[in-house]
């Protein structure tokens, strides 16, 4: 089979953004806020465009969001090297790292969402109709006790 035929996943920055909110909650670490900062200039950036063609959302990306991206990732490596490896900071900043590739897409495509938070909102009635079962589906099956 073709590889180029699978694409490639976009990574969420929602996700990413979360990971050094926890951190950020729990130490008020300077570097954690920080990363949060950076991500939120690129949400600034998202919300300007927000409902515009895929062309112009693409061309805002390349001029405004990628130069942050670029020095997000650039950032992310000095960082690495200034705080503990084994850490949940260093964990934030390695999965990060490891998908730059995915978290770029949203540069290079004005279809692609900055995150999957839509989808995810639109799943979440699904998933807690489920736990309260009031799922669609079928009715279990019940056991009833019978008097002799």
């Amino acid at each position: 089979m073709n590889p180029s035929f699978f694409p490639l996943p976009a990574a969420c920055w929602a996700h990413l953004r979360r990971d050094f909110h926890d951190f950020w909650t729990s130490t008020k670490s300077e570097i954690a806020r920080e990363a949060l900062d950076r991500i939120g200039k690129l949400y600034d950036i998202e919300r300007d465009i927000s409902g515009h063609p895929a062309d112009v959302r693409h061309a805002a990306r390349q001029k405004h969001s990628l130069p942050k991206v670029l020095a997000f990732f650039t950032w992310s490596e000095q960082q690495l090297l200034r705080i503990p490896g084994k850490g949940n900071l260093a964990k934030a900043f390695r999965y990060g790292l490891n998908r730059r590739e995915a978290f770029s897409l949203f540069l290079e495509d004005g279809r692609v969402a900055i995150d999957n938070n839509p989808a995810e909102r639109a799943l979440r009635p699904i998933g807690i109709g489920r736990k309260t079962g009031s799922s669609p589906g079928p009715t279990p099956v019940r056991k009833h006790s019978h008097a002799p």
